[in-house]
């Protein structure tokens, strides 16, 4: 895992600890786990240490801890355990798996990011594949189904609806509709839209709802011909 050095949980303010990106497992922080942390701390409980880089104090391990405890107060000061890394790839290996071992569990679209994650930082399959305790084998799967390429060439970790484009190479409406996608199937979203309908529980009373199955039939009536 690379680290060097760790020390003992220190007090730091949340604000001057560096939320990047570029070494986060996951495509985004969990609202509803953020708001569920934030009632924990409010009631009084105890969250475990942010881990983060020591030099330059990039978080490692506490995304939505730390979003958390902004949401709260912008001058909360925070436990911290400052670790030294030797590069970039050993601070995203050791938060790969930090986030693979405990909270939610990484998705499947989040471990596809990851591999790619790795690629760019040149980190070995078979370490990234160690960090996420899965198989060399089972990523290389999970890669296949879960890749498209951008305009550009470069690999794009796709959401379920898209799997059936995995391989290939997306429009930029493809990539801005895989962005804002859920991660449900559109059957999924279809059927619940009739299970509502035919369960008598659509509020008609509410305009932008019925707008957006109004437009939603649009869309499906003018697709259809196309698709059969």
């Amino acid at each position: 895992m690379s680290t060097t050095t760790r020390t003992r949980p220190k007090k730091l303010p949340a604000a001057s600890l560096v939320l990047d990106y570029n070494i986060y497992p996951r495509h985004h922080i969990d609202s509803a786990n953020v708001s569920r942390l934030r009632q924990a701390i409010e009631a009084g409980e105890q969250l475990p240490p942010v881990i983060a880089d020591r030099e330059s104090l990039r978080v490692i391990d506490g995304f939505n801890r730390i979003t958390a405890w902004l949401r709260i107060d912008e001058a909360a000061t925070i436990e911290v355990e400052l670790r030294d890394y030797a590069d970039d790839a050993a601070m995203f290996l050791d938060a790969v798996a930090l986030n693979a071992r405990h909270g939610l569990a990484l998705s499947t679209y989040d471990k596809s990011r990851c591999m790619m994650l790795a690629e760019q930082l040149t980190i070995d399959p078979e370490a990234i594949a160690g960090a996420m305790s899965i198989t060399v084998d089972t990523a290389a799967k999970l890669r296949a189904v879960k890749t498209a390429y951008d305009d550009k060439g470069s690999p794009l970790p796709i959401k379920r609806p898209l799997r059936h484009l995995a391989g290939s190479k997306l429009t930029k409406k493809q990539e801005h509709a895989n962005q804002r996608s859920s991660g449900w199937s559109v059957r999924f979203h279809a059927e619940q839209i009739v299970q509502a309908i035919d369960g008598d529980i659509v509020d008609w009373s509410d305009a932008a709802a019925v707008e957006a199955l109004r437009l939603m039939v649009e869309k499906v009536m003018s697709a259809l011909p196309v698709a059969a």
